[in-house]
């Protein structure tokens, strides 16, 4: 009780205007936290009903970016919490595990972290549901999507991953960490609906 006590009279400076507010759960200050872009809803892509926490404009768009590109976590940390957050409060139904989209491990190597990953991980100890990291790989090392239109992201990622391993969830959400045209968690879930499994897809972020 002391160490609450402590926790709600501390004074932290919010990470976007460097403000000073009461800790929470939250990692921003209110006003902060009010101005987000936020969605959780569900959105259409690709034909797949996609649940997004945020639409990808400032200050979300700086943070993932920043995140992707920096070896430091603080960024994508950020990110993790609100999802853990907020996204709980929208779901439909809770699956019995979260899926990451992988990265190939050329990009893994390059990046050294799976941003997707690292954004789904408080969100697994949240819902108290197992976060998977084997069974699914990327084996084909495809083109940027950001750098291709949508019909050549259609094509250049046909047959882009592959089970190593029998799934053994029945309802599995993929967690990718924004969405554009769908084109990536399209070709994920089809894979998976071959082998009967219930998906949902959920982001980070959506663009418009």
């Amino acid at each position: 009780m002391r160490r609450l006590k402590q926790l709600l009279n501390e004074q932290l400076p919010c990470p976007l205007c460097a403000t000073y507010y009461a800790a929470s759960e939250a990692p921003l200050c209110p006003a902060c936290l009010a101005a987000l872009p936020w969605a959780l809803d569900t959105n259409w892509r690709s034909g797949l009903p996609v649940l997004s926490v945020f639409e990808y404009r400032e200050p979300i768009n700086t943070l993932l970016l920043g995140g992707k590109n920096s070896p430091q976590l603080d960024q994508l940390h950020i990110l993790a919490r609100l999802i853990a957050l907020y996204l709980p409060t929208v779901l439909p139904a809770v699956p019995d595990a979260i899926l990451p989209i992988p990265l190939h491990t050329k990009r893994l190597r390059q990046r050294g972290f799976n941003q997707s990953l690292e954004l789904a991980r408080p969100l697994a100890k949240q819902l108290k549901i197992p976060l998977l990291t084997q069974g699914v790989i990327r084996h084909r090392h495809t083109q940027a999507q950001k750098t291709l239109s949508s019909t050549e992201r259609l094509y250049n990622l046909q047959d882009a991953f592959s089970l190593t391993a029998p799934l053994t969830y029945q309802h599995i959400a993929l967690f990718d960490d924004m969405i554009t045209t769908g084109s990536t968690c399209m070709e994920l879930a089809a894979l998976l609906h071959e082998q009967g499994v219930h998906v949902q897809i959920w982001t980070c972020a959506r663009t418009k």
